[in-house]
């Protein structure tokens, strides 16, 4: 059996095996007076583009330097934590690392009833 050759350079060929863009620690931030939990490149990409809460900075371009350097399948997806964390202090955003999505989502509710807590106590006063 004879193959062809493709005429497609090999670097404009999809990948076969879909690029691991899961960072290794959740990032959770606060935005407004809500606590969004990031944990993937592509949702970090996104917010730097869609919906980043600050004025752009050097730090928000690397940022999404690195998450678009992993989606195409060279970039290290610690370093892309690591550039979105930064953007996140320079745009001067709360925000706390988790393990896990669990561990997000009980500090999550812990907020939620601490801030339930004082608007009881500022309506009782």
């Amino acid at each position: 059996m004879a193959y062809e050759q493709s005429s497609i350079p090999l670097d404009q060929i999809a990948p076969m095996t879909p690029i691991r863009s899961t960072f290794d620690k959740l990032v959770g931030l606060k935005i407004g007076a809500e606590w969004i939990g990031i944990d993937t490149v592509t949702e970090a990409q996104h917010l730097l583009r869609e919906d980043w809460p600050a004025a752009g900075g050097p730090s928000l371009s690397r940022a999404l330097a690195a998450c678009e350097a992993v989606l195409d399948g060279h970039g290290s997806i610690i370093a892309a934590r690591a550039a979105f964390t930064v953007a996140v202090m320079e745009a001067g955003l709360a925000f706390e690392l988790f393990d896990d999505r669990l561990s997000f989502l009980d500090f999550q509710v812990a907020y939620a009833t601490e801030e339930d807590v004082k608007s009881s106590r500022d309506l009782a006063e």
